[in-house]
């Protein structure tokens, strides 16, 4: 089956970020159907004050125009416990495939100030974020890394994760996802 290309973007106070998804699906209606699917799980693990604005899906062969860009207006479904951390500070999620390297998810926008004690993650977080997203992922034949190969397992980064916005030192204020 061919591989497509999920891009889910989301903003927050002026900033715009995405995670990307590799996906193996027959046609890219499917494969953007299980985008669709993709969003609500990431909405799950953030507040209603992060903003998801579109998913795009596409091809993986370069300059081509094979994609489905929908437009979003949905906001994340957890309820707001406590103030939001900086968006640099990042839930990570291992997949393994089997061989190589696991590919990494930076969840930002899902730490709020009671979900950390001393850069550690609390259980119940990680146990949602396993449960509401990496769970069903690994459970999904779809979800494959980026050589195609299936996912088999995740695991959740119990230490507080620091990741840069964007490499450069302009502050992006406009959509990232064409």
């Amino acid at each position: 089956m061919p591989l497509w290309k999920v891009d889910i973007e989301k903003h927050y106070q002026g900033e715009y970020w995405s995670n990307r998804y590799f996906v193996e699906e027959a046609d890219l209606v499917a494969a953007h159907l299980f985008a669709v699917g993709i969003v609500n799980w990431e909405r799950a693990l953030v507040g209603i004050d992060i903003d998801f604005t579109r998913v795009r899906t596409s091809d993986v062969v370069p300059d081509t125009d094979n994609f489905i860009s929908t437009p979003l207006q949905l906001v994340g479904t957890r309820p707001i416990g406590g103030e939001l951390m900086p968006l640099f500070c990042v839930v990570r999620v291992d997949f393994t495939a089997g061989t190589g390297r696991p590919s990494r998810k930076y969840l930002r926008g899902v730490l709020r100030e009671a979900d950390v004690t001393q850069f550690t993650v609390n259980s119940a977080l990680r146990d949602l974020v396993q449960t509401e997203y990496a769970g069903p992922l690994v459970a999904s034949s779809e979800f494959v890394d980026i050589d195609g190969q299936t996912i088999t397992s995740s695991a959740v980064h119990p230490v507080v994760g620091m990741r840069q916005l964007r490499r450069g030192s302009r502050r992006r204020t406009t959509p990232i996802v064409p």
